[in-house]
């Protein structure tokens, strides 16, 4: 008997080979076991494969924004009544409009802004109308929270033209007008704050300003070099502070620093004031140097999400006169403001104030061409400033807009009687007082 395949089927076999080699083997090779659900297992490679083809195509992340630009705008108008500015007590009805706008722009680490406004205000009766302007620049670099600089410039304006001037009496007993009370201020400054610790933050300030008052046609600065006289001044203003953050409070303390010195006001000696300026006598005293320092220590508690803030604030304002001390002082100044969001719309706000200041032992004091103090044998001078407000929401841009304040000063200085003090001199005024004024408008809003 022959064993192996017959010659037909090799034959076959090896035509179906020549036609289709890769099925011929694919058919020829031994079965692989089933898995244990009895489907065919795949091969590693083949599994390999479709692993490749399944890949999940990556999202493309949004473009960074390198460029911001923004604006805040608003106009607001209102219409009140005051009893008087100061020691000029001439009351009125007025009306104001104001406008401001401050777009910035910013650029990774740096921005920009460009702060402009001006106001415009009226009144009926008295002759007090007040414009003001100004304009400047911010320039902030902020590479992290450890470090934030900001340079700054300002320059502004008040146009008080044709207010009456209590030291130029009429003889028909009116007051002369005058525009010397409008004044130029131009500033430069630098402001740092840094947070090293955390809740720990730091701030820093420094400002130079100069003040230019425009001169009385009257103002003579050989002959009269007391009356009427300039309030044109540079100053130089540091501000440094501590404030730790916690979720409710905040507790901190700071230094403010200025140094002054007027361009036209001569220092006065000490207890009898005298300046030795003008013709013939004793050379003039230099002119007048002020330093200011006042330590403080703030506490706010509350947030405004939780509807109610609390700020307390208490320095100690010390003045000297860098000359003999005539107007070298002491001032306890605390303050208070509580603002308080009375519903959706709707937020209130108000704040005090008050200076109680007493002079040094050189300051003003009796003598032959000085009358007596009305109390006591230091001259005093106690300041009150209050104000309140409330602003509520009218719809998405619109807000009304209601606010009052008083001012009070009460001294011990004597009065101003005319050719009796100052000896030979026309001048009439009291320099206890109590001012107030209230008003109510409306404001639009709009911000990018």
């Amino acid at each position: 008997m022959r064993t192996g395949r017959s010659p037909s089927v090799l034959a076959a076999l090896g035509f179906m080979l020549a036609l289709h080699p890769t099925w011929v083997l694919a058919q020829t090779s031994e079965a692989k076991p089933d898995a244990a659900d009895g489907k065919p297992t795949v091969e590693k490679s083949e599994k390999k494969k479709k692993k490749k083809k399944k890949k999940k195509k990556r999202k493309k992340r949004p473009a960074i924004k390198r460029w911001v630009i923004q604006t805040d705008a608003s106009v607001d108008t209102k219409a009140g009544y005051f009893s008087g500015d100061a020691t000029l007590q001439t009351p009125g009805a007025f009306e104001e409009i104001g406008a401001s706008v401050r777009p910035q722009i910013e650029h990774k680490q740096w921005r920009l802004q460009v702060p402009v406004q001006a106001s415009d205000r009226r009144t009926a009766s008295a002759s007090l109308n007040e414009t003001q302007g100004s304009a400047g620049a911010r320039l902030r670099y902020k590479k992290s929270r450890a470090l934030n600089v900001t340079l700054r410039g300002d320059l502004s304006g008040h146009w008080r033209e044709g207010w009456p001037d209590q030291y130029q009496p009429l003889p028909d007993g009116s007051l002369s007008p005058t525009d010397r009370n409008s004044r130029w201020q131009r500033s430069a400054g630098l402001d740092m704050a840094s947070v090293l610790l955390k809740k720990h933050h730091l701030k820093g300030a420094y400002q130079y300003e100069l003040v230019d008052y425009r001169e009385d046609p009257t103002f003579n600065p050989i002959d009269a070099p007391t009356h009427v006289v300039p309030g044109d001044r540079g100053e130089h203003t540091l501000e440094l502070s501590w404030m730790h953050w916690g979720k409710v409070t905040k507790l901190g303390g700071g230094l403010d620093v200025s140094h002054r010195e007027s361009f036209f006001a001569f220092s006065r000696d000490a207890s009898d004031g005298q300046t030795h300026a003008g013709r013939g006598g004793l050379p003039p005293n230099p002119l007048q140097v002020l330093v200011e320092v006042e330590p403080y220590t703030a506490w706010e508690y509350g947030r405004l999400k939780d509807k109610w803030q609390l700020d307390l604030y208490y320095g100690v304002e010390i003045v000297s006169d860098r000359f003999e001390g005539y107007y070298s002082s002491v001032a306890q100044h605390p303050k208070v403001d509580l603002t308080i969001k009375t519903s959706q719309a709707g937020k209130a706000k108000a704040g005090a104030e008050v200076y109680w200041r007493r002079y040094g032992p050189n300051s003003y004091a009796e003598g032959a061409r000085h009358p007596p103090l009305s109390f006591g044998d230091r001259r005093v001078e106690r300041r009150f400033l209050a104000d309140v407000s409330y602003q509520h929401e009218l719809g998405r841009s619109w807000s009304l807009v209601a606010e009052g304040s008083v001012s009070v000063k009460r001294t011990n200085f004597p009065d101003y009687v005319p050719m009796v003090f100052p000896s030979g001199r026309e001048y009439d005024i009291r320099w206890n007082y109590t001012n107030f004024a209230a008003s109510i408008g409306l404001e639009w809003h709009v911000a990018d």
